[in-house]
């Protein structure tokens, strides 16, 4: 994942093969909701950003946070023990996967005209690796100095984003653990300026024909590690793998583009599509009596669910339709999100250091919710006082000539 930053305006890109320009791009119909907020000005109003998708962020983001610090079946050194939220903290991998189809959502509806691939490249650079540098170095000087062990294989993959290619846990949870979709999405992006031309070149039709065959596709993985004999250990690593998770990413893509054309409208919106992610982890927790789910399956049960969302949440802001999630306070938390996602495996540690592990009753709760704030605190430091300066002057100081034609969204 990689936290949301403004970005000025930009139409979809078209592509000339060979160029390295990610090119003009069709304009959005104006006679639709959709096209009407794509064609929006930059600052027009409200409908320039999709604030409620920043918003989202942060409970994306707050799901990790649960699933490293509450006890469950998927974390041996729990800081607090709360039954009652044990089954609910044991499916925040999913915030990941949630993430991953929200950045090619907004990559794809972000995207600028005559931008070339090497702008985007450094852009996507300076948005998520002096976080992940810093970060990195810190769990790397933090396990050096409690006695542990990193190898300098484990190190080099961790540093150049590469490790989620490497089949072993101590290698694409090295370090600072959670970099692994960092990993995925370094891929993402290498992928993504030669993706979207076809997409728009194939229209609607050939997308949706895309998008259900990259869900079919994961969905056959799913049932195969499933069903196949000795494929369950496999699994977890088929779920950290970039090649699975892209199909979350062109899924994104896609819904990006059905949302510029205004074909998608969730009946009842946001409240509707909040009551399906609910739902879909009601069912993975039902599926999962005796142990958890297997991490495939269960994203392929809730990314229907996520897609509503997404689709929901982006339609409300298009029509210029303000929600409780776009406010300000949302927004900021979930330009934070990025922060918080990295800088909490460190504040974990430092709560354990600190002898804070297994903690239940009321004591629990509240050390839960102190921990809770703590993070928060910690990333909106580390995003005010780090990483938007370093990304500001990272970024590529000449930027394409934005399009007419295009909304502004916060960046995945």
């Amino acid at each position: 994942m990689s936290a949301p930053s403004p970005t000025p305006p930009g139409a979809v890109p078209g592509g000339t093969p060979g160029s390295g320009t990610i090119a003009d791009a069709a304009a959005p119909d104006p006679t639709t909701a959709a096209g009407a907020a794509a064609a929006a000005p930059a600052g027009s109003g409200p409908v320039n950003r999709l604030d409620s998708l920043t918003g989202l962020r942060f409970f994306g983001a707050l799901a990790v946070v649960l699933l490293h610090t509450i006890a469950n079946r998927s974390l041996n050194d729990p800081i607090v023990s709360i039954p009652g939220l044990s089954r609910v903290a044991e499916l925040g991998y999913l915030g990941v996967t949630f993430f991953f189809m929200l950045s090619g959502f907004v990559l794809t509806w972000n995207a600028r005209a005559r931008d070339t691939k090497r702008a985007f490249y450094r852009r996507r650079f300076a948005r998520i690796y002096p976080l992940h540098l810093a970060t990195a170095l810190a769990a790397l000087a933090a396990t050096l100095a409690t006695g542990g062990l990193v190898t300098a294989g484990t190190t080099i993959a961790c540093l150049l984003l590469v490790q989620t290619w490497v089949n072993d846990p101590s290698v694409y949870f090295g370090l600072n653990g959670v970099s692994w979709s960092l990993s995925c999405e370094m891929f993402f992006y290498l992928v993504f300026p030669f993706v979207v031309p076809s997409l728009l070149r194939w229209g609607r039709r050939g997308r949706a024909v895309f998008a259900g065959s990259v869900g079919a596709a994961m969905l056959l993985v799913a049932v195969l590690v499933l069903t196949i004999p000795g494929w369950l250990p496999v699994g977890r690593y088929i779920w950290i793998s970039p090649l699975f998770n892209i199909g979350l990413f062109f899924i994104g893509m896609t819904l990006a583009l059905v949302v510029k054309d205004a074909r998608l409208h969730v009946p009842g919106g946001l409240p509707t599509a909040t009551l399906a992610v609910a739902v879909a982890l009601m069912l993975i927790t039902v599926l999962s009596p005796n142990g958890p789910l297997s991490r495939p399956m269960a994203t392929v049960i809730v990314a229907p669910a996520i897609a509503l969302l997404l689709v929901a949440a982006a339609t409300r802001d298009a029509s210029g339709r303000r929600s409780w999630l776009g406010s300000r306070p949302m927004v900021s938390l979930g330009e934070w999100s990025f922060a918080l996602y990295l800088t909490h495996p460190l504040v974990r540690g430092a709560f354990l250091l600190a002898g804070a592990e297994n903690v239940g009753g009321v004591r629990g709760i509240l050390l839960e919710i102190g921990f809770v704030l703590t993070a928060i605190a910690v990333s909106g430091l580390a995003f005010i006082l780090y990483e938007r300066p370093l990304e500001k002057w990272l970024r590529p100081r000449s930027r394409p000539k934005p399009a007419p034609t295009s909304a502004a969204v916060a960046t995945a």
